[in-house]
């Protein structure tokens, strides 16, 4: 063996209802290939740090079944009378993000109207941003999934 217990530096020990006991040990060990000291006929000692646990019961692996179900993440992205000019950018890192990931991103847009602000026709704020987030809909096979809500 390289090494040889020595003695014992520290060390702590904690019950986990799951797993069973836990020890944290900081050992001193003597290092049996460094020769001894002539003088004082001392061995290197090394200070190790060990992590044992020791079980409640008999350890066994238990299969899981390959799950084959696809996770879909909804941004939900709101965007007020501030915010409308970025909105384009993210709809074109978007719009690459989508197409890498299929079917598993959903983009909700929620326009943010003031009270003094047209919601509809000509006057609209928002009318540009619509009509981008229509673009990339469309320019994408499939469509980007892109729900609008206009929040007042």
């Amino acid at each position: 063996n390289k090494y040889l217990y020595s003695y014992l530096i520290n060390g702590y020990r904690r019950f986990d209802p799951q797993r069973g006991m836990e020890y944290m040990l900081d050992l001193a060990l003597d290092d049996t290939t460094v020769p001894l000291d002539g003088d004082n006929n001392n061995r290197h000692v090394v200070e190790k740090r060990v992590f044992l646990v020791r079980p409640l019961g008999e350890v066994e692996i238990v299969p899981m079944p390959y799950v084959t179900e696809s996770t879909r993440v909804t941004i939900i992205l709101p965007v007020s009378v501030h915010d409308k000019d970025g909105l384009s950018a993210f709809l074109e890192s978007y719009a690459r993000l989508q197409a890498d990931s299929g079917d598993s991103l959903a983009l909700l847009i929620v326009f943010i109207y003031q009270r003094n602000i047209p919601k509809s026709g000509e006057a609209d704020v928002f009318s540009v941003q619509k009509s981008m987030s229509k673009y990339y809909d469309d320019k994408i096979a499939g469509g980007i999934k892109t729900t609008i809500v206009n929040f007042a």
